[in-house]
């Protein structure tokens, strides 16, 4: 019956592995101001009062949004004050662009993080279900390895993780290319909607 706040729009299978667990779920509605999504300070400190945990999305997933240090330190001060547990998916961290860097929340934090990453979008590997989790907090990954130690659910597959090696270790010059390449047909929709679609249609550019 733990409460878990997410930051919405949202990623909708997020959303679902909450209620599916059994947890009651709390939105915390990002604002859109100046053609972005942010977080309002003064509504999450509210928000997050009784709530156990928070699954945080970094970079955020739909609005393409990637945090800054002080967005990141702002929520993990939070977090801290109001005793929440954070578990951060930075699946997307590879994917920034035009010149947007991404920081991990653990590097903001002054408590433990539980980080979800994987290369399956970057990659495209997802068909591959590679994936890993890093758990700062010794006893909390302990706890984590017993749960899933006795099913070996803690192996990845051999082709699995031989793509993720090889992704990591000698992906580099594709992405860079294939971001490159992104970037610029995103200039280019930009500017045919711009001329075709508006004032109706606004396009984002994701970070």
């Amino acid at each position: 019956g733990d409460t878990v706040l997410l930051m919405t729009p949202l990623y909708r299978p997020l959303q679902k592995a909450v209620i599916g667990a059994g947890r009651l779920l709390r939105e915390h509605r990002l604002e859109f101001v100046d053609g972005h999504y942010k977080i309002n300070p003064i509504s999450l400190e509210r928000d997050l009062k009784g709530c156990t945990l928070l699954l945080f999305c970094n970079p955020h997933n739909p609005s393409g949004r990637v945090w800054t240090a002080s967005e990141l330190d702002m929520v993990a001060e939070l977090c801290q004050r109001e005793d929440v547990a954070m578990v951060s998916d930075e699946i997307w961290s590879d994917w920034c662009v035009f010149g947007h860097k991404h920081r991990p929340l653990a590097s903001m934090a002054s408590q433990p993080v539980i980080t979800f990453m994987a290369p399956t979008k970057t990659w495209n590997l997802a068909g591959l279900h590679c994936s890993f989790v890093v758990i700062q907090d010794k006893p909390l990954r302990e706890r984590y390895l017993a749960q899933v130690d006795y099913a070996y659910l803690h192996y990845g597959g051999t082709f699995a993780t031989e793509a993720m090696l090889a992704a990591y270790e000698q992906g580099k010059a594709w992405l860079l290319g294939a971001q490159s390449y992104v970037e610029s047909q995103l200039v280019y929709c930009e500017a045919v909607l711009s001329e075709r679609c508006a004032p109706e249609v606004q396009p984002l550019r994701p970070q």
